[in-house]
């Protein structure tokens, strides 16, 4: 089935939608990044916020892409053989051995886009979880990665950050220690 729908995705590809797909897909996983560095402009009342988004938007990168993609292993689908000439592959084709599961873009744009639904709630929060959705989307089109990538990303993304937000908020409940 991930084949299948791998396949039918990937054949939409075309000027129009290549136009929009090919930069969410080469640029996607810095989305994140790009808006807290926009929210500094509200100031210190959310400095902590985006300071605690920051730190879990890298450490589920760092999960996706230095502990579950080794040990899964999982190659992306241009790394099988009969898929390499069935692909309209957009940007530079990936080597063969390069992993797929879970897809670091997808993880990277739904720990983003959970977090600000968490943070801010959901007039902010909805564009960026369909932005994030898109941006997935944009890595099957593009024949770069596998349906389940996506979602495996989009449930570890989502998962971390729900993680992180309550070990934030658990944080900030503590009481300070008495300096004197």
């Amino acid at each position: 089935m991930d084949e299948s729908i791998l396949l039918q995705v990937n054949g939409l590809r075309g000027p129009g939608l290549d136009a929009i797909m090919g930069p969410l897909s080469s640029w996607g996983i810095y989305l994140f990044p790009v808006v807290m560095l926009l929210a500094l402009r509200w100031g210190r009342a959310h400095a902590r916020s985006i300071r605690d988004g920051w730190l879990t938007w890298f450490l589920a990168i760092m999960v996706a892409e230095t502990i579950l993609k080794p040990i899964i292993a999982r190659l992306r689908p241009t790394g099988h053989e009969h898929l390499r000439e069935a692909l309209d592959v957009m940007g530079r084709v990936p080597p063969p051995t390069s992993l797929a599961f879970p897809s670091g873009t997808s993880t990277a744009a739904f720990v983003g886009a959970t977090w600000i639904w968490l943070r801010w709630g959901p007039r902010f929060g909805a564009p960026a979880i369909l932005l994030a959705a898109v941006v997935g989307f944009s890595r099957v089109y593009g024949g770069l990665h596998w349906p389940s990538d996506i979602l495996g990303g989009a449930l570890l993304g989502a998962g971390m950050a729900f993680a992180l937000d309550r070990v934030s908020k658990l944080i900030d409940r503590q009481p300070s220690p008495d300096p004197g």
